[in-house]
């Protein structure tokens, strides 16, 4: 026999298969949790917060139908929530169904107009149903919002790169909003409520703990 390393400490190689195993087991836990909550919900029919735990679990299990289920069935007890309806269209994207995510993505910025995610999410949409131009000028809204979010200046460099405009491409590398105002209808960050996330502050503590992981890495690349 030999031993390894597993999550959970020192483990016999014939009783585990290392990353597998860990999955194997992430997967029953889900499955437990999701027992669980379908018997909360079952005794508490109309509770938008169980149904909507309970499409979350559906969705971790890849269960996309079930999970749009559970979250319809939230949504007529909340029906101004904007996190369902953004919930709503995401599991309706990853089912293929893009125009039904967009419509949920919009009554979600009906509700909350300088929801940054919710933009984000309607860009993808669109990027993948090949409609690059709208795609573009919901990634530059949620930059108005968020200009310093470095993975929404991805996704805007792929439409750009979609569209072979690689002269908007070159100009964005200086990450500026209001650098494309002239060929894109962009929203006014002012015109917004103000977001109850200070992204800027958000933003610094990613940049922080993403550099104290890089410290982290070539410390111990030193080390070995």
């Amino acid at each position: 026999f030999f031993f390894f390393q597993a999550e959970d400490g020192i483990r016999d190689a014939q009783e585990s298969r290392g990353l597998g195993d860990v999955y194997k087991r992430q997967r029953q836990y889900n499955g437990r949790m999701i027992d669980l909550f379908s018997q909360a919900a079952n005794l508490n029919p109309n509770d938008p917060d169980l149904l909507s735990c309970l499409a979350v679990l559906h969705f971790i299990a890849r269960d996309y139908e079930k999970s749009l289920m559970c979250f319809r069935n939230a949504l007529q007890f909340d029906t101004n929530n904007y996190s369902l309806w953004n919930k709503l269209g995401a599991t309706l994207a990853h089912l293929g169904r893009a125009d039904e995510a967009i419509d949920a993505y919009q009554k979600a910025l009906d509700l909350k107009p300088n929801y940054v995610r919710c933009w984000v999410n309607l860009g993808i949409a669109c990027g993948f149903k090949k409609q690059h131009n709208e795609a573009v000028r919901f990634y530059l809204n949620a930059l108005s919002l968020n200009p310093e979010a470095r993975h929404i200046w991805s996704y805007l460099h792929t439409e750009f790169t979609c569209m072979e405009r690689f002269d908007l491409l070159a100009k964005s590398r200086a990450r500026r909003v209001e650098e494309f105002t002239d060929e894109f209808e962009i929203i006014n960050f002012n015109d917004l409520p103000q977001p109850e996330v200070d992204y800027k502050v958000s933003n610094a503590q990613y940049l922080i703990k993403a550099q104290a992981e890089n410290w982290q890495k070539e410390f111990e690349g030193q080390i070995q």
